[in-house]
This record gives structure tokens, sequence and C-alpha cells, in this order.
């Protein structure tokens, strides 16, 4: 098994949508893992990341399963030190 780890294309964080070149960038991810014959594809909810995932699971017809946990504001609330 391998896992291939991919950080969300160029963002704009407000809102939270990936600019041109990161549309680019998740057109390049996509072409260059269909060569590599993933099976599976999970993504963070967050917009940035489906964003991102979306060329492959098209060019794939792949369906991204989407972890709520992979979301960094489910791990800010869930870990953060709030209290001093």
């Amino acid at each position: 098994m391998l896992l291939y780890y991919i950080r969300h294309g160029d963002p704009t964080y407000n809102p939270n949508e990936l600019t041109p070149l990161g549309h680019r960038q998740a057109e390049a991810v996509a072409k260059r893992l269909a060569l590599f014959g993933v099976d599976k594809i999970y993504s963070s909810p967050s917009n940035r990341a489906v964003q991102t995932a979306q060329p492959t699971c098209e060019l794939l017809k792949i369906k991204p399963e989407l972890l709520d946990f992979c979301d960094e504001n489910h791990v800010w609330q869930e870990f953060a030190v709030t209290d001093y």
C-alpha cells in the first residue's frame, strides 16, 4: 500500500477556496496521480481540500471520502491547550 499525502493547492482563506493557481495545481496533481493507479481518495471537508481532490476524483471516476478529523479546525478544537 502506498499513501500519497497531498496538501491543498494555493488557497485564499477568506473565502475558503483555491486561487486560479491552486486550481491549476490540483489539475496537475490529478494527472500525476492518474499514472500511479490511485484507487481511494480521502479529503478534509474543507472547501479548499475538496477543490484540490475534485480533478483527481473526476479523472479517475472515484468518489472522495470526506474525513472530519482531517480538518485543521477539528484538530484545533480537540487538541488546543487553552487553559493557562
